[in-house]
Protein backbone atom coordinates (compact mmCIF):
# COMPACT_ATOMS: atom_id res chain seq x y z
CA UNK A 1 0.00 0.00 0.00
CA UNK A 2 1.66 3.52 -1.05
CA UNK A 3 0.52 5.03 2.37
CA UNK A 4 2.43 2.63 4.54
CA UNK A 5 5.28 2.79 2.22
CA UNK A 6 5.35 6.16 2.37
CA UNK A 7 5.67 6.34 5.91
CA UNK A 8 7.98 4.39 6.04
CA UNK A 9 10.14 5.72 3.34
CA UNK A 10 9.40 9.23 5.24
CA UNK A 11 11.15 7.90 8.10
CA UNK A 12 13.98 6.32 6.55
CA UNK A 13 14.63 9.79 5.02
CA UNK A 14 14.02 11.59 8.27
CA UNK A 15 16.49 9.25 9.67
CA UNK A 16 18.96 9.26 6.79
CA UNK A 17 19.04 13.26 6.76
CA UNK A 18 17.79 13.28 3.14
CA UNK A 19 16.01 16.17 3.64
CA UNK A 20 14.31 16.60 -0.56
CA UNK A 21 12.96 12.93 0.01
CA UNK A 22 11.76 13.78 3.22
CA UNK A 23 10.12 16.84 2.33
CA UNK A 24 8.42 14.91 -1.13
CA UNK A 25 6.94 12.33 0.97
CA UNK A 26 5.66 15.07 3.74
CA UNK A 27 3.85 16.56 1.01
CA UNK A 28 2.79 13.65 -0.35
CA UNK A 29 1.28 12.35 2.97
CA UNK A 30 -0.39 15.64 3.82
CA UNK A 31 -2.37 15.04 0.82
CA UNK A 32 -0.87 18.30 -1.15
CA UNK A 33 -0.41 17.81 -4.94
CA UNK A 34 2.63 16.67 -5.78
CA UNK A 35 3.93 14.92 -9.35
CA UNK A 36 4.01 11.33 -9.14
CA UNK A 37 7.46 10.83 -10.43
CA UNK A 38 8.37 12.42 -7.43
CA UNK A 39 7.47 9.87 -5.33
CA UNK A 40 7.69 6.83 -7.33
CA UNK A 41 11.28 5.86 -6.78
CA UNK A 42 10.25 5.70 -3.10
CA UNK A 43 7.63 2.93 -4.34
CA UNK A 44 4.46 5.24 -3.72
CA UNK A 45 2.73 4.79 -7.18
CA UNK A 46 -1.22 5.68 -5.68
CA UNK A 47 -2.37 9.84 -5.84
CA UNK A 48 -4.58 10.11 -2.71
CA UNK A 49 -8.44 10.33 -3.84
CA UNK A 50 -11.94 9.91 -3.09
CA UNK A 51 -11.59 6.35 -4.48
CA UNK A 52 -8.86 5.21 -2.26
CA UNK A 53 -9.48 7.23 0.80
CA UNK A 54 -10.91 4.48 3.25
CA UNK A 55 -7.69 2.32 2.16
CA UNK A 56 -5.66 5.42 3.10
CA UNK A 57 -7.60 6.11 6.28
CA UNK A 58 -7.25 2.59 7.54
CA UNK A 59 -3.53 2.42 6.54
CA UNK A 60 -3.05 5.58 9.08
CA UNK A 61 -5.21 3.78 11.76
CA UNK A 62 -2.97 0.56 11.06
CA UNK A 63 0.62 2.28 11.15
CA UNK A 64 -0.44 4.28 14.71
CA UNK A 65 -1.28 1.09 16.16
CA UNK A 66 1.83 -0.55 14.87
CA UNK A 67 4.01 2.65 15.62
CA UNK A 68 2.26 1.78 19.17
CA UNK A 69 -0.17 4.56 19.84
CA UNK A 70 -3.15 3.34 22.17
CA UNK A 71 -5.82 5.24 20.15
CA UNK A 72 -6.17 7.22 16.94
CA UNK A 73 -8.17 11.03 16.80
CA UNK A 74 -9.80 11.55 13.77
CA UNK A 75 -11.04 14.77 12.69
CA UNK A 76 -13.22 15.58 9.41
CA UNK A 77 -13.85 18.67 7.62
CA UNK A 78 -16.94 17.79 5.37
CA UNK A 79 -17.43 22.14 4.91
CA UNK A 80 -17.22 22.75 0.90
Amino acid sequence: MSYRRAVVEFCLAWLDEDFPREQALEAWLRGEPIPRGEVSEYGVYETMSRANGFLMLRSLTQMMTGLGFAGTALLFDEVD
